[in-house]
């Protein structure tokens, strides 16, 4: 079979999620320079793929200031969540609080801290990207500084899952934060105990509501439009700086049973 100029041909490929890098090179006056253009494929039967409709790649660098933290913390990170891919890119934090992620797509990321004790992001701002929340947009290719601050998120929630007047065990106990599409990473979530009891740690301040949700583990419980149904049904929870509280929460049955049918709209 014969293969037309300028075409690249890879077969045997299984269907799945890929991501594709163009690399161009080339020369001019002497001097060689290269351009890539990147894209995510998916692969589920013989077809073409154009490569002038891929992104070109943002770079991020940043600084982060850990407040009244004694020493470094050699072993953080950063942890960056694509909205559109759903890949996981993770940057080292040096200490001096740095940090670089040289090639990433434009898109939508949420941030995370990772191995940090007792420390989770404070506040997030940006000089070639928007901020949201803990999520920050990028629009295209070109060169990102974040400066992030991260506190201990000290707070801490407590209680006892109820049904009726009864203690339940094994619910879904999700603390979701205010606009949750903007602020992933400060869900908190644990499992009931027999005895109904739960526990919810290093929380930041802000405005939460709380829910407990029956038999929820299959539940997409970061996703808001799967939350939104459920949200009315929550108990509002204020976090302050070092707040210790203690609730007892009412459950909820997981929509589309018998005791709480999927609402219409």
């Amino acid at each position: 079979m014969s293969i037309a100029p300028n075409t690249i041909e890879i077969s045997g490929v299984p269907p799945g999620h890929y991501d594709l890098s163009v690399v161009t090179a080339k020369e001019k006056n002497g001097v060689g320079t290269s351009s890539s253009r990147h894209q995510t494929v998916n692969v589920s039967s013989s077809g073409d793929v154009d490569p002038s409709r891929g992104s070109e790649l943002a770079a991020i660098s940043g600084t982060v200031i850990f407040e009244n933290q004694q020493g470094p913390l050699p072993d953080a990170s950063l942890q960056f969540h694509s909205h559109e891919s759903g890949q996981y890119f993770d940057a080292p934090v040096s200490a001096n609080g740095g940090f670089d992620l040289p090639e990433v797509h434009p898109g939508r990321y949420d941030i995370v801290l990772l191995n940090s004790g007792d420390l989770a992001l404070k506040s997030i701002s940006a000089v070639g990207a928007k901020v949201a929340g803990e999520t920050v947009e990028i629009a295209g290719p070109g060169r990102v500084h974040l400066a992030l601050i991260a506190s201990k998120g000290n707070g801490r929630l407590e209680g006892v899952v109820l049904r009726g007047d009864k203690p339940l065990g094994g619910a879904m106990v999700v603390l979701v934060p205010r606009d949750p599409a903007n602020n992933w990473s400060l869900f908190r979530r644990d499992q009931s105990d027999s005895d109904g009891t739960f526990e919810l740690s290093t929380v930041m301040p802000g405005a939460y509501t709380l829910l407990a949700i029956e038999n929820g583990w299959e539940l997409e419980w970061a996703n808001p439009a799967v939350l939104e149904s459920y949200l009315p049904q929550g108990q509002p929870v204020q976090m302050e700086a070092g707040s210790r509280l203690k609730i007892n929460i009412k459950s909820v049955p997981l929509h589309g049973t018998a005791d709480n049918p999927s609402p219409t709209k």
